[in-house]
């Protein structure tokens, strides 16, 4: 009984990981992704997928609002592509 026990905390455990990794850091790491790339090529005429309306989400749309008003900066100035 003690072993059965064990056995499903340790797959509840399991699955609340495999949520946590997909609802909040494959997120987040994707959202660092697209920062970093858009830095690198400087190409802040792309905006970053928004996908949800949680804190993640408007973080995301944070990013987006700052990544376009680069853009804006570098188009008046002639930095722009």
């Amino acid at each position: 009984m003690l072993i059965g026990l064990v056995v499903a905390v340790l797959v509840f455990a399991l699955l609340v990981l495999l949520m946590l990794d997909r609802m909040v850091l494959g997120r987040i790491s994707f959202l660092s992704h697209e920062v970093s790339e858009r830095t690198e090529t400087l190409d802040f005429s792309r905006q970053i997928p928004e996908g949800g309306s949680d804190e993640i989400g408007t973080l995301t749309s944070s990013v987006n609002g700052m990544i376009s008003a680069v853009y804006q900066v570098m188009s008046a100035t002639g930095m722009g592509r």
